[in-house]
């Protein structure tokens, strides 16, 4: 079974159950039984645009699920605020992204996905989602690791940190591919951090090798920045890809358009990209 190999290694497919979602019926099944002990290891076959609201949504997978999004539709969460798409909070959890669309709305004030154990996007998109409470309105990583290896998330707003992806806890996330584009961190008024990324506290991770982080953007007046990606502690590793025009509207100096570092550690393994007050890195 191609499936087998693709998503789960080492499993053996007969384990591998694969649902088809075409209905919000559909999904509310899938979610029951994901949600069950003992584990299981599911793919979900997504074929149209599911639209759904905070009954539907918050899916927690129970230990040891695996669980494969496939099938190119999209899951929408369209009404409701408060609940994640997937909350990935029980022990040995873990949730691929290959090529369907997880879609929040303006009113959600919550991340779409977050992540305490495992998250590996190989494709898809995460995108529409706006969290007013909540730092990371695409992902957020809090404590466990995501890994990116292709997709997009694109155009996700949060009033706190990280437009896009918002990593603390001692969070991990490798860049290995993808997009991270078109998000931005705005409060409605004076600030904004981390349009793209926000990397937040000392044991958190991030290591960028290949993909993009374009046009996001860090609005406010405030000296806040990081138009691209906020470091306030962790480490950052950028070893490949394009960090780039990405915007900040800070009045400051310090308001660096694409990196800006206050507290964590920056390495730049390439020594390619260029430093300076308000410019790429501050």
């Amino acid at each position: 079974m191609a499936a087998n190999a693709e998503d789960f290694p080492g499993i053996a497919a007969s384990t591998i159950i694969t649902k088809t979602i075409s209905s919000t019926s559909d999904l509310v099944y899938a979610k029951s039984a994901i949600q069950a002990a003992p584990a299981g290891n599911y793919i979900l076959n997504i074929t149209d645009t599911i639209a759904i609201g905070n009954t539907e949504a918050n899916i927690i997978p129970a230990a040891d699920t695996n669980i494969s999004l496939r099938g190119g539709g999209t899951i929408h969460k369209s009404s409701g605020a408060g609940s994640p798409l997937f909350d990935l909070a029980n022990s040995g959890s873990k949730l691929i992204l290959r090529d369907a669309t997880l879609k929040g709305h303006s009113g959600n004030n919550q991340s779409l996905v977050k992540v305490s154990t495992e998250f590996v996007m190989i494709g898809g998109e995460i995108s529409g989602n706006n969290s007013e409470s909540n730092s990371g309105a695409g992902v957020a990583v809090l404590g466990g690791t995501f890994t990116m290896g292709d997709g997009t998330i694109k155009d996700n707003n949060t009033t706190l940190g990280g437009g896009g992806l918002y990593i603390g806890l001692g969070g991990r996330f490798t860049m290995n591919g993808g997009e991270i584009v078109d998000n931005t961190a705005w409060d409605g008024s004076t600030t904004g951090t981390g349009g793209g990324i926000q990397i937040q506290d000392g044991t958190s991770v991030a290591t960028i090798k290949n993909g993009l982080i374009a046009r996001n953007a860090a609005k406010g007046t405030t000296d806040d920045g990081g138009g691209g990606i906020m470091i306030y502690g962790g480490s950052l590793t950028y070893e490949g890809g394009t960090i780039a025009d990405n915007t900040t509207d800070s009045t400051s100096s310090s308001g660096s358009y694409n990196l800006r570092s206050t507290g964590g550690t920056f390495i730049d393994s390439t020594g390619l990209l260029p430093s300076g007050s308000g410019g790429f890195i501050y």
